[in-house]
């Protein structure tokens, strides 16, 4: 369990932790996002591969329940404003594992006993000290322009920090906020390098 040091996406923790059998049964079932949809929809041998790579990640999962330096943490987005938090491990065993988006880069734990649904997303493995520990990075919340800005992209940033809260790294959340807030004639990658930028002269 030493293996996390620092904390990793649900899916990469999972393979650290896992002996080299449950590795392979996990990296035979392909792509991770694929692994719910076959469990319920495939065909054979696409079907038992899912399920066989389901069972050694609960197996893990489970382990963690006697592993005091190991923790899963997630996001509920219903809390205002959303933040990271543990998951107990009984709660993940209880709900249902999936990952979703190009290459399976949100992770979901979904509740589907509660009433209404929970959602918990981009879950991560991390190392049990460094929830508390792990400073957060921030900007001044101040809706006025620098002086060297000559577009307003305050509403992006604002999302920016949300996604920078709840554990992605700034140039990934810079990213995602190109993508899903787009700036024609502007290309993705310009907008994502000048909404670092100003993050990071926003910072306090």
């Amino acid at each position: 369990m030493s293996a996390i040091t620092r904390p990793y996406p649900i899916y990469e923790g999972l393979l650290l932790l896992a002996t080299p059998e449950e590795r392979d049964a996990i990296i035979r079932a392909g792509a991770r996002e694929n692994i719910d949809h076959n469990r319920a929809f495939g065909v054979e041998p696409a079907y038992r591969a899912a399920e066989a790579a389901y069972a050694c990640i609960l197996a893990i999962i489970t382990r963690l329940k006697t592993e005091p330096t190991v923790r899963i943490t997630g996001i509920d987005p219903r809390l205002m404003p959303p933040k990271r938090d543990t998951i107990e491990v009984e709660v993940v065993l209880t709900g249902r594992l999936m990952w979703e988006g190009r290459g399976g880069i949100d992770s979901r734990l979904l509740l589907e006993w509660s009433n209404p649904k929970v959602s918990i997303i981009n879950l991560r493995i991390e190392h049990a000290e460094q929830l508390a520990s792990t400073p957060l990075l921030s900007m001044s919340s101040s809706s006025r322009l620098n002086a060297n800005e000559r577009k307003n992209d305050t509403e992006r940033l604002h999302e920016m920090q949300r996604l920078i809260d709840s554990g992605l790294p700034p140039k990934t959340a810079a990213r995602r906020i190109s993508a899903t807030m787009p700036d024609p004639p502007t290309s993705e990658d310009s907008l994502a390098t000048r909404l670092v930028r100003k993050f990071n002269n926003r910072r306090v």
